[in-house]
């Protein structure tokens, strides 16, 4: 059976194909505010579906090869925490300065 290799450039969420299955991409980078993902699939008629949305570009799946999907799971970063927390010394509180009026 053949494997085919497939890019989500929002692989936040599962894909629904045509027939209401849905698809899982594995993350690997964050950019731009969104996970990018790759799958392998070797079902026909799931490999049919994906192939009926890398024709629509708005779907943001295109049809990669196997040493692209390799590379790809080479970068494969676990999702972090976005926010870093910093360690910093504890400022005094401001005094407020009173005038006379006098």
């Amino acid at each position: 059976m053949s494997v085919s290799y497939y890019h989500a450039a929002n692989a936040s969420k599962s894909v629904k194909l045509a027939d209401g299955r849905r698809v899982t991409f594995d993350v690997y980078k964050l950019f731009a505010g969104s996970w990018l993902g790759v799958a392998a699939v070797d079902d026909p008629k799931t490999i049919a579906g994906l192939d009926e949305l890398v024709f629509k570009p708005k779907s943001g799946i295109t049809r990669i090869t196997e040493e692209e999907y390799q590379a790809h799971l080479q970068k494969k970063n676990p999702p972090q925490n976005s926010v870093r927390l910093i360690a910093s010394p504890l400022l005094p509180p401001l005094q407020a300065h009173r005038r006379t009026i006098g």
